[in-house]
Protein backbone atom coordinates (compact mmCIF):
# COMPACT_ATOMS: atom_id res chain seq x y z
CA UNK A 1 0.00 0.00 0.00
CA UNK A 2 1.37 3.07 -1.02
CA UNK A 3 1.39 5.92 2.09
CA UNK A 4 0.55 9.41 0.58
CA UNK A 5 1.75 13.07 2.96
CA UNK A 6 -1.31 14.68 1.88
CA UNK A 7 -4.48 14.96 4.38
CA UNK A 8 -7.49 12.74 4.09
CA UNK A 9 -9.11 16.01 2.74
CA UNK A 10 -7.41 16.76 0.35
CA UNK A 11 -6.78 14.85 -3.25
CA UNK A 12 -4.19 12.66 -3.56
CA UNK A 13 -1.68 13.08 -6.27
CA UNK A 14 -3.06 9.67 -8.35
CA UNK A 15 -6.59 10.24 -7.97
CA UNK A 16 -8.93 10.45 -11.01
CA UNK A 17 -10.58 13.30 -11.59
CA UNK A 18 -13.94 12.35 -10.38
CA UNK A 19 -12.38 11.89 -6.88
CA UNK A 20 -10.78 15.05 -6.82
CA UNK A 21 -13.62 16.76 -7.85
CA UNK A 22 -15.43 15.11 -4.81
CA UNK A 23 -12.82 15.98 -2.38
CA UNK A 24 -12.82 19.50 -3.75
CA UNK A 25 -17.11 20.29 -3.58
CA UNK A 26 -16.83 18.53 0.15
CA UNK A 27 -14.18 20.56 1.65
CA UNK A 28 -15.62 23.95 -0.45
CA UNK A 29 -19.47 23.11 1.29
CA UNK A 30 -17.34 22.68 4.46
CA UNK A 31 -18.67 18.59 4.99
CA UNK A 32 -16.33 16.16 6.82
CA UNK A 33 -15.32 12.98 5.30
CA UNK A 34 -13.19 10.14 6.00
CA UNK A 35 -11.58 8.35 3.00
CA UNK A 36 -11.76 4.42 4.11
CA UNK A 37 -10.21 3.57 0.68
CA UNK A 38 -8.64 4.92 -2.53
CA UNK A 39 -11.93 4.86 -4.35
CA UNK A 40 -14.59 5.57 -1.54
CA UNK A 41 -15.79 8.39 0.56
CA UNK A 42 -17.67 7.97 3.69
CA UNK A 43 -20.08 10.98 5.15
CA UNK A 44 -22.21 9.69 8.43
CA UNK A 45 -23.79 6.58 6.61
CA UNK A 46 -23.15 7.43 3.24
CA UNK A 47 -20.76 5.19 1.39
CA UNK A 48 -20.14 7.42 -2.37
CA UNK A 49 -17.80 6.02 -4.84
CA UNK A 50 -16.96 8.92 -7.31
CA UNK A 51 -15.60 7.28 -10.45
CA UNK A 52 -18.77 5.22 -10.94
CA UNK A 53 -21.07 7.67 -9.02
CA UNK A 54 -22.82 4.80 -6.67
CA UNK A 55 -24.09 5.46 -3.33
CA UNK A 56 -24.75 3.68 -0.64
CA UNK A 57 -26.23 3.85 2.96
CA UNK A 58 -24.71 1.74 5.71
CA UNK A 59 -26.47 -1.34 6.11
CA UNK A 60 -28.53 -1.42 2.42
CA UNK A 61 -28.05 -4.04 -0.04
CA UNK A 62 -28.10 -2.02 -2.92
CA UNK A 63 -26.97 1.64 -4.04
CA UNK A 64 -29.63 4.12 -4.29
CA UNK A 65 -31.20 4.41 -7.37
CA UNK A 66 -29.47 8.52 -8.13
CA UNK A 67 -26.04 8.77 -9.19
CA UNK A 68 -23.16 11.58 -8.85
CA UNK A 69 -22.15 13.92 -7.18
CA UNK A 70 -25.22 16.00 -7.27
CA UNK A 71 -26.77 13.09 -6.15
CA UNK A 72 -24.96 12.99 -3.12
CA UNK A 73 -24.54 16.83 -2.54
CA UNK A 74 -28.60 16.82 -2.84
CA UNK A 75 -29.17 13.67 -0.24
CA UNK A 76 -26.66 15.21 2.08
CA UNK A 77 -27.34 18.76 1.99
CA UNK A 78 -31.53 18.61 1.07
CA UNK A 79 -30.42 21.60 -1.06
CA UNK A 80 -33.56 22.61 -3.39
CA UNK A 81 -30.74 23.77 -6.26
CA UNK A 82 -28.94 20.49 -6.64
CA UNK A 83 -32.39 18.46 -6.37
CA UNK A 84 -33.56 20.72 -9.33
CA UNK A 85 -30.20 20.22 -11.19
CA UNK A 86 -30.33 16.43 -10.06
CA UNK A 87 -34.00 16.02 -11.48
CA UNK A 88 -32.70 17.32 -15.04
CA UNK A 89 -30.37 14.78 -14.94
CA UNK A 90 -31.94 12.11 -14.20
CA UNK A 91 -33.03 9.63 -16.48
CA UNK A 92 -35.07 7.58 -14.31
CA UNK A 93 -38.47 8.70 -12.62
CA UNK A 94 -36.87 8.67 -8.87
CA UNK A 95 -36.68 11.70 -6.43
CA UNK A 96 -34.50 12.29 -3.81
CA UNK A 97 -34.97 9.43 -0.96
CA UNK A 98 -34.54 10.71 2.33
CA UNK A 99 -34.57 8.64 5.14
CA UNK A 100 -37.73 9.29 7.58
CA UNK A 101 -37.53 10.31 11.20
CA UNK A 102 -39.09 7.75 13.39
CA UNK A 103 -40.33 8.75 16.59
CA UNK A 104 -41.37 6.47 19.72
CA UNK A 105 -43.14 7.39 22.86
CA UNK A 106 -43.09 5.72 25.98
CA UNK A 107 -46.80 5.00 26.97
CA UNK A 108 -46.28 5.00 30.31
CA UNK A 109 -44.96 8.21 29.80
CA UNK A 110 -47.91 9.59 28.04
CA UNK A 111 -50.42 8.50 30.80
CA UNK A 112 -48.09 9.88 33.56
CA UNK A 113 -48.41 13.53 32.03
CA UNK A 114 -52.31 13.65 32.26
Amino acid sequence: MTKYSTPKTLPRPDDPPAMVEAITKLNERGIGFDRPTHWQLKIDEWNFYPVRGTIYCDGALDAEPERGLDALLARLLGDRTESRHLATQSDSNHSVTRKPLLVFINPAAVSETK
